[in-house]
């Protein structure tokens, strides 16, 4: 996370999108992004973390202690939604976080990884 890109989070701390992606980089690692929509509907990605794999403990390092770090205890406490993708590890780890850092915020599911991963799995 560069100061700009905390700047940018600081500026629109309303909601907060994650996903993440895999097969991405050379390593086969999951990368997490968080992203922000600015007042200008222009999406910004505020933070970026390569994870060891996609298990809760993986997840609760970046909600509980990278996040905080990154973009500011204060600020994280700011956010009052958080959009997560379907996955149940990351959606439990999530509701931990915002129970702990951002005591406002309640977290939806995002509709298309909802239909696109089902269609997937049932087609």
């Amino acid at each position: 996370t560069t100061n700009m890109e905390r700047r940018a989070f600081r500026l629109s701390p309303d909601v907060l999108k994650l996903d993440v992606t895999e097969g991405t980089n050379i390593e086969k690692r999951p990368l997490l992004t968080v992203s922000i929509r600015s007042a200008f509907g222009n999406y910004i990605v505020v933070a970026r973390m390569f994870l060891s794999h996609q298990r809760r403990v993986s997840f609760r390092w970046a909600f509980c202690v990278a996040l905080p770090r990154l973009l500011g205890e204060n600020w994280i406490s700011m956010v009052k939604t958080v959009m997560t993708d379907g996955d149940s590890n990351e959606i439990f780890e999530m509701d931990e976080a915002i129970m702990r850092w951002m005591p406002h915020a309640y977290r939806l599911r995002c509709a298309w990884h909802i239909v696109f991963k089902g269609w997937q799995r049932n087609c």
